[in-house]
């Protein structure tokens, strides 16, 4: 994975992929490559490897609407009066809490074509 995100053309990849499960699939690896920082640079080149597989995650989600589950987090304690921080072009952020922890949660919206 690398190797791939290290292309100038590493974006093409989400144009290959057809099936929503292959695109799932790809999205939790991404993500735990970001979790454990193995998408940390291997070498001293300029390349941002871990911005490299947030932008991938995006055009993949662009490209075909899929949310994998490792992206939902539950257990989030929201107060009955919230805590509005921004909103974006996907949803609003919340200040919330996770197992004590101060998060930022998006919100997203929902559109026509979600189940």
């Amino acid at each position: 994975m690398y190797e791939i995100l290290s292309r100038d053309d590493y974006v093409n990849l989400a144009t290959w992929i057809d099936k929503a499960t292959d695109a799932m699939k790809l999205l939790d690896f991404l993500l735990e490559m970001l979790r454990d920082h193995s998408a940390s640079n291997q070498d001293s080149s300029t390349v941002d490897i871990a911005q490299r597989a947030r932008r991938l995650m995006f055009k993949i989600i662009s490209k075909m609407p899929v949310i994998p589950p490792s992206l939902i987090v539950t257990g989030v304690s929201m107060p009955v009066q919230r805590n509005y921080i921004a909103s974006g072009g996907f949803g609003r952020v919340f200040k919330g809490e996770l197992r004590g922890e101060v998060v930022a949660l998006k919100v997203l919206f929902k559109s026509g074509n979600d189940r």
